[in-house]
């Protein structure tokens, strides 16, 4: 772990580096949530602590490390499983449900849901405040992924398999019960 020469917290892991943007503190001071001033910091025995000016030292100071938190589904059973970054910091999400209302973009490869468990491809901003891309991926049957990842152009490649005689191809491939799935998902960011 270490700050970088903008004070974020920088923390190798096992999938890459994670970057905390900065100290979220409050204290509740007569019932209202008052934002407090504060940054990480690199203590004299190389831990890193923080550096907070609490409002009224009798109240207790909250730090806060949850930065963006949302829903995605619909009224039956979905299950994320798993999630990417694109290089503009865009989340992408994929996983199967049985939500016939599960939520879809305008435009999307499939807004349909197309029965047993579909597999669903979606793309939120990086605060998670807008569903940017959104679709069905299945055909009649049980539908499930394994893997999503992105190329440096931001393309999704995705695997899984599929009970589905009626799963969606392009021309010439034969079905089998192992998909894989290059989409380009076309959405643009709202700066």
């Amino acid at each position: 772990m270490w700050l970088s020469s903008d004070d974020e917290l920088v923390m190798m892991t096992s999938l890459g580096e994670v970057r905390h943007k900065g100290l979220k503190a409050y204290q509740k001071i007569g019932g209202e949530k008052t934002e407090i001033p504060g940054r990480f910091q690199l203590n004299e025995n190389g831990k890193i602590g923080f550096n907070v000016q609490r409002k009224d030292e009798t109240l207790p100071l909250i730090i806060d490390p949850l930065i963006a938190s949302t829903f995605l589904g619909g009224s039956d059973s979905d299950w994320g499983s798993i999630l990417a970054f694109d290089s503009e910091g865009n989340v992408y999400v994929t996983g199967k449900t049985e939500s016939d209302d599960f939520p879809t973009i305008p435009g999307a490869y499939d807004e349909t849901f197309n029965g047993g468990w579909d597999v669903f491809v979606s793309a939120l901003s990086s605060d998670l405040s807008e569903l940017l891309y959104s679709t069905f991926l299945g055909g009649s049957g049980w539908d499930e992924v394994n893997s999503l990842a992105l190329d440096s152009e931001d393309n999704v490649y995705v695997t899984g398999k599929t009970e589905s005689v009626d799963f969606p191809t392009t021309p010439g491939h034969m079905m089998r019960r192992l998909i894989v799935i290059i989409m380009n998902l076309m959405f643009s960011s709202v700066p």
